[in-house]
């Protein structure tokens, strides 16, 4: 794959692990104001919660994971050769 591809890529990926990220955030939001409230117990502000926080957790840990090693790669590819 030619570098400008490559860059346009990643610059892809990074966008839906950004995305992920805001997803989680906003969900973690839910769960932070509802455990404002007065007699907030945790249990009930986690209700309907903790199924898709644990699906965006391992979501989000795994596309991290491939858009790194795939930055690694492309890094190695453009870091010039050393000479001896």
């Amino acid at each position: 794959m030619d570098a400008k591809t490559h860059v346009g890529f990643l610059r892809t990926h990074s966008d839906y692990v950004t995305h992920l990220a805001t997803e989680l955030s906003a969900l973690l939001t839910t769960v932070e104001r509802a455990l404002e409230a007065p007699n907030a117990d945790l249990q009930a502000a986690m209700k309907s919660k903790t199924e898709p926080l644990a699906q965006l957790q391992k979501l989000l840990a795994q596309e991290a994971q491939v858009f790194c090693e795939r930055l690694t790669v492309f890094l190695e590819e453009v870091q010039p050769t050393k000479t001896p």
